[in-house]
């Protein structure tokens, strides 16, 4: 009743979605019962976020989001509004992404990306390996004997590492900021450089140890994390962004 009950109010929200883009904004308009109209002036777009989770790529679509500045309110003061466009053919998802940012000149769907630091993946894979572990053991010790099943567990959480660092990416080129994470539920975050206010690198001790860096790349009210790469990559673009 509840995933029907959910399915009949997104069919009303979003019936006969029509995003349309005029010489400065983009506009939707949605709606079974209430008719929405919204507008999105393009120089106030700061970000867009492609969201393709397992199913939805088998299906071949996925959901856009359009995140601007200077409307609504978020956390410490920061402004920002989003706009979602449900159903986008992953053919066209570069394409919509590249209307809202009309600077772009890259799509991460056709164009090669640059992959995370080789070193990463075994960071991602003691992480997972601890997690799994401490899980499959528990359910071992309370379940016992079948409860052993559950340490596979373990080789399945190294298959699921290694899927998603394969899928994984990035790029920075003069006009934009993109990053591409995870394989069961990927996200494609594109986000323009002159809407940047800040750039952090993070390091922790794991990382360290490997040699490694993150940088987080923040505009108003949200942030991009781009996939751990070397450290001395990681400080030279910190200097360029």
């Amino acid at each position: 009743l509840s995933f029907g009950l959910s399915v009949s109010m997104a069919l009303a929200r979003h019936w006969r979605y029509r995003l349309s883009r005029t010489e400065d904004q983009l506009r939707a308009e949605f709606g079974l019962f209430t008719r929405r109209r919204a507008s999105i002036p393009l120089e106030k777009v700061q970000l867009t976020r492609a969201d393709e989770p397992l199913l939805r790529r088998w299906l071949g679509y996925g959901t856009l989001s359009v995140e601007t500045a200077g409307l609504g309110s978020v956390g410490d003061n920061n402004q920002a509004s989003e706009a979602s466009i449900p159903m986008v053919p992953r053919e066209d998802l570069g394409r919509v992404s590249r209307v809202a940012i009309p600077v772009a000149g890259i799509d991460a769907w056709v164009d090669p990306l640059e992959p995370p630091h080789p070193r990463s993946f075994l960071r991602a894979l003691y992480g997972a390996t601890g997690r799994s572990l401490a899980l499959g053991a528990s359910v071992a010790v309370v379940l016992a004997p079948w409860g052993a099943l559950a340490l596979l567990l373990v080789p399945a959480s190294w298959f699921a590492t290694w899927l998603d660092h394969r899928a994984q990416g990035w790029q920075v080129t003069p006009s934009v900021v993109l990053s591409r994470r995870g394989f069961w539920r990927r996200r494609t975050s594109l986000l323009a450089r002159n809407k940047v206010q800040s750039v952090h690198l993070v390091q922790g001790p794991l990382m360290r140890r490997h040699g490694l860096g993150r940088l987080l790349v923040r505009v108003a009210g949200s942030q991009v994390a781009l996939p751990d790469i070397g450290y001395e990559e990681a400080e030279a673009l910190l200097e360029r962004l």
